[in-house]
């Protein structure tokens, strides 16, 4: 049972690491075409520009690396028992749906062609878009808050009633050797995500891009708490898991507000600005 969770966390990070060595290049680029879209352009000509170009591809990586970490963190957070994992494993969800949204906002013409009613206006079209994001992630924003209270719940509950003896001890010891394999990994993985997300969002003024830097950070963050408690948890400190879940009640507490707090907003005021502006209020 270690080898195979071994192999499945080496899988994984190899994935991960593959997945941004590849794509680095690409989205990166060359300082030729680095130059920011025009401002008065039109949304759609700002999709088709090179740093949006760039930035579909940071949002395929991520969501490949997030969908991978998940199903690795949920299988065995849940099978185990183990708070931290189930954790990781529903911001690492989170962060798929952000990926997937920005492809939508930056679909090229192609995509757009193919899937948007042409019987739509511009604006139609962007009220559209404007009011299922911002339900989506209201919605993701309460399911957050939520699930943070149910983590301190289940934390507080193995912490009290959790029964650390030979039959318990191989969850405990997959739980703790699962969530030091995937961490590291974790934190190098969206560092780097982070990063890219704050330059892009800057490249192309749009302030929810930047924001979603912000679940890049907080998936670091907690890929590093998993890690360090793991520490405790190999050294036989059972503990170290649940007090770990507490943290990241707290942290899906936060972030939870957050994305409420930013996505409360008019309908139409966000669709003029990003129509005269061309992009969202940065």
């Amino acid at each position: 049972q270690e080898f195979h969770s071994a192999a499945k966390s080496r899988l994984l990070a190899a994935a991960m690491a593959m997945a941004m060595r590849e794509l680095g290049p690409e989205v990166l680029g060359s300082a030729s075409d680095a130059s920011r879209p025009d401002p008065c352009l039109d949304r759609w000509s700002r999709a088709e520009h090179p740093i949006s170009r760039k930035f579909r591809l940071l949002c395929v990586a991520t969501a490949f690396c997030s969908t991978v970490l998940m199903f690795v963190a949920l299988v065995h957070g849940i099978g185990d028992g183990a708070v931290s994992l189930v954790g990781v494993g529903i911001e690492a969800a989170v962060d798929v749906l952000v990926s997937l949204l920005f492809l939508w906002r930056y679909r090229p013409q192609t995509v757009r062609r193919r899937l948007d009613d042409p019987t739509l206006s511009d604006e139609q079209l962007l009220y559209k878009e404007v009011s299922v994001e911002q339900c989506t992630q209201v919605c993701m924003g309460f399911l957050m808050m939520g699930m943070s209270g149910l983590f301190v719940f289940k934390a507080c509950y193995k912490l009290r009633f959790w029964n650390h003896d030979e039959t318990t001890l191989p969850f405990d010891i997959d739980a703790a050797s699962i969530s030091s394999q995937i961490a590291w990994p974790c934190v190098g993985v969206y560092t780097i995500s982070t990063g890219l997300r704050l330059h892009f969002g800057r490249e192309l003024g749009d302030f929810q891009v930047a924001q979603g830097a912000l679940v890049s950070l907080f998936l670091a963050v907690m890929g590093a708490i998993a890690g360090y408690a793991s520490v405790f948890e190999i050294k036989g400190d059972w503990k170290a898991e649940p007090l770990a879940g507490l943290v990241f009640a707290l942290v899906m507490f936060v972030e939870g507000f957050r994305t409420i707090y930013t996505h409360f907003y008019e309908v139409e005021d966000e669709v003029e600005m990003r129509l005269t502006a061309g992009a969202s209020r940065l």
